[in-house]
């Protein structure tokens, strides 16, 4: 079923982190066999699909690195739409950020906009998109993920697979809700 398009409205977006929100995070993915889908995440985004554009935006300083190369990026998110239509699911775009402001290749080895906690892969995403930012979600397991959707005007939700609902967690960090596994 394909989301109903409607002219007068802006999209609204799920902004969701690649790594240990859509894939399991096992460090610098470099292969596309290492690629592992979080439990039930086709489940997830199959039940948005319909009202919400459905982005990834994923920091991969592994390029900058040296730990791979954009075209094994290329093929690695090649995997991951292949893995997901398998299930029936699907993302609407993938953004990414090769640049690391400290380290790596002078090529990538630069303090880009695009690197969250910066904003810029959310902005382009919505200026791609036409995403009402303001009525959208970033998804993320970090605070950087979280300070990304913050300094657009997104809602955010951290996922903390450690959450101890005992526990006062992330205190002081600006989120809508924090969600564990």
């Amino acid at each position: 079923m394909k989301r109903a398009q409607n002219e007068k409205f802006k999209a609204l977006s799920l902004f969701l982190d690649r790594d240990g929100v859509l894939v399991e995070d096992s460090g610098y993915i470099s292969n596309p066999e290492e690629l592992r889908l979080v439990p039930h995440i086709t489940d997830v985004l199959k039940s948005f699909e319909n009202d919400f554009r459905l982005i990834a935006t994923t920091n991969q300083s592994g390029i900058a690195r040296g730990f791979f190369s954009e075209a094994d990026l290329h093929e690695i998110h090649n995997r991951l739409i292949a893995m997901l239509d398998d299930a029936d699911s699907h993302l609407d775009a993938i953004f990414c950020c090769p640049h690391h402001p400290r380290e790596g290749d002078e090529y990538y080895k630069i303090d880009s906009d695009c690197r969250k906690p910066k904003p810029g892969m959310i902005l382009s995403a919505a200026k791609e998109f036409d995403i009402d930012i303001s009525k959208s979600f970033m998804i993320g397991d970090s605070e950087r993920d979280a300070q990304a959707g913050k300094h657009t005007g997104a809602q955010t939700i951290l996922i903390d697979p450690d959450l101890n609902i005992n526990e006062n967690p992330r205190r002081g960090l600006s989120v809508m809700f924090v969600v564990g596994f």
